[in-house]
Order: structure tokens, then C-alpha cells, then sequence
């Protein structure tokens, strides 16, 4: 009886741990190039990227209208995240979904830090079989 337990055990094993999906976070942020700054009070004639607090976030399906299912965490059980959510203070993108290309589109703001238009990520696809977070894809004006 033991040994029926045990090969049952290794033959349903596989299937029990390829249910979970292995959730991923993008290394996102709500930014905007080209931005001229200033360096004790004067203008610098350097480009940078800035960050925009707060900004909307929507997620979709890649090349669809369709809002993906995305997570606020990346636990075995994960919490559904709303979508379209507000980014962190910072201007980080923060929330987590299954392996696949998505449009990110971000917009808005707060106060003068706002996006003149929204950005849209097109196919951003993260995930995949090796570790760390592989991302590609298209970022242009919407």
C-alpha cells in the first residue's frame, strides 16, 4: 500500500506544482525623456528622465482592449490588484502578473508632474524560463 501512495505521490507531483502560475513583477516606472532640470538654480543642458508620482497605470492584453488580470502581490494565493491602479509616490509600476506580453499604458499624475499625453508600452513581455526579469518591447506615445 505504501509503495501504490508513493508512485501516486511522484505521478500527481507534476501536475500539482505546474497549477501554480509563477507570477512576475515589470521594472517598470512612470517616466518621461527628455526633461530639462536644473543644477544648483541653473539650467542644465543635459536631458534626463524624470519620474511621474503617481501616475495611472492600465494593463492589457497585448495588442487588444482587454484589461489583464494583474496582482498586488505574488503569493501562492495572489491578491487581485484593480486595473487601472495608481502608481507609487516614487513612480513605480508595481504590480504582478503570469508570463506574457502586455500594453502598459501610463497617463496622468499629480500637480505639475503629469504626463502630456499618455505613454503606451506596447508587447512589453516579461517572464520567461530564466531567472530575473526579461522585458522587451515598444514604448511610444498613445
Amino acid at each position: 500500500m505504501r509503495r501504490l501512495l508513493f508512485i501516486l505521490a511522484l505521478l500527481l507531483a507534476p501536475v500539482t506544482a505546474s497549477a501554480q502560475a509563477v507570477l512576475h513583477s515589470p521594472p517598470l516606472w512612470c517616466e518621461i525623456g527628455g526633461e530639462k532640470v536644473k543644477t544648483s538654480g541653473l539650467n542644465s543642458a543635459n536631458e534626463m528622465m524624470r519620474s511621474i508620482p503617481s501616475c495611472t497605470v492600465t494593463v492589457y492584453n497585448a495588442n487588444t482592449v482587454n484589461k489583464a488580470s494583474i496582482f498586488s502581490d505574488s503569493l501562492a494565493t495572489p491578491t487581485p490588484k484593480g486595473n487601472p491602479f495608481t502608481a507609487l509616490s516614487n513612480g513605480k509600476v508595481d504590480f504582478y502578473a503570469t508570463a506574457a506580453c502586455y500594453d502598459i499604458v501610463t497617463s496622468g499624475g499629480t500637480g505639475t508632474d503629469t504626463f502630456p499625453t499618455p505613454i503606451t508600452y506596447f508587447e512589453l513581455c516579461f517572464g520567461g524560463s530564466g531567472g530575473g526579469a526579461e522585458v522587451a518591447g515598444d514604448q511610444s506615445p498613445q
